[in-house]
């Protein structure tokens, strides 16, 4: 299992898809960089607990990620500034968690190069969520469960029906 061998013996990480996604087009290592950075926070700041949840879903418009810890969880002062280079939010009792305040940034980056959109939500004590929305292809008929994905020359991603 991929999960324990990232994040330690004593994580644990479940994932969920709601129905059919619909094509969209991607840079596919800049989008991996999102979601690694993205879970690799998720599991640095849950503590011992370690649980991440990841699901799926889309509309005729977009595809979904939302990634939930069950962590320090943010301020809300600090929500509007977590997305900011090099900026650390505080965290409680000096839990010692190192950065360098650059992983947001370029999640944030990335996912509005991509036409795309990133919300948080939680608060102090109860975890954090971070939703990405990356829009469906323009033209793109059909949808289609997870599959195995195909390059299309420099573009990076698209699958789906149709791809």
């Amino acid at each position: 299992d991929r999960t324990c061998f990232l994040f330690g013996a004593h994580s644990r990480m479940r994932g969920s898809l709601s129905g059919l996604l619909p094509v969209v087009s991607i840079d596919v290592q800049a989008m991996t960089q999102v979601l690694v950075n993205l879970l690799d926070n998720a599991m640095k700041y849950s503590g011992h607990s370690r649980h991440v949840d990841v699901a799926l879903s889309g509309s005729d418009e977009h595809v979904a990620v939302c990634i939930t810890d069950s962590g320090i969880g943010i301020a809300p002062d600090d929500r509007a500034r977590i997305f900011e280079e090099f900026y650390r939010a505080s965290t409680p009792n000096g839990n010692g968690v190192n950065g360098t305040g650059l992983g947001l940034a370029i999640v944030r980056h990335v996912v509005l190069a991509h036409g795309g959109s990133i919300e948080v939500d939680g608060g102090p004590g109860r975890g954090a969520s971070f939703t990405v929305r990356v829009p469906a292809a323009g033209g793109a008929t059909g949808r289609t469960t997870m599959g195995a994905p195909k390059a299309v020359g420099n573009v990076g991603l698209r699958a789906g029906a149709g791809a």
